[in-house]
């Protein structure tokens, strides 16, 4: 017997062009699958850090915080930069 208070409305609505097969997955796996996708971005990146010869000799712990603190730049030939 499914009980009242438990509930859950969906979200949204699929409609399918071909059969199809979907699964369901609660908020609380879903995130924990992001944050593994994060850690795997965030450990390549740390690979790649390491990968030159002055970043080598850091520590995994100052390496894990420098993706978090970058950000992209970009700079266009001829620009002056003060």
């Amino acid at each position: 017997m499914i009980n009242p208070d438990k509930v859950i409305y969906r979200a949204a609505t699929i409609f399918a062009k071909v059969d199809s097969v979907f699964a369901l997955i609660n908020k609380e796996n879903y995130r924990k699958i992001l944050a593994k996708i994060d850690a795997k971005k965030i450990s390549r990146t740390i690979d790649y850090l390491k990968s030159y010869p002055y970043l080598k000799k850091m520590s995994h712990k100052v390496l894990n915080a420098l993706p978090q603190k970058m950000s992209s730049v970009e700079y266009h030939v001829n620009q002056v930069i003060f």
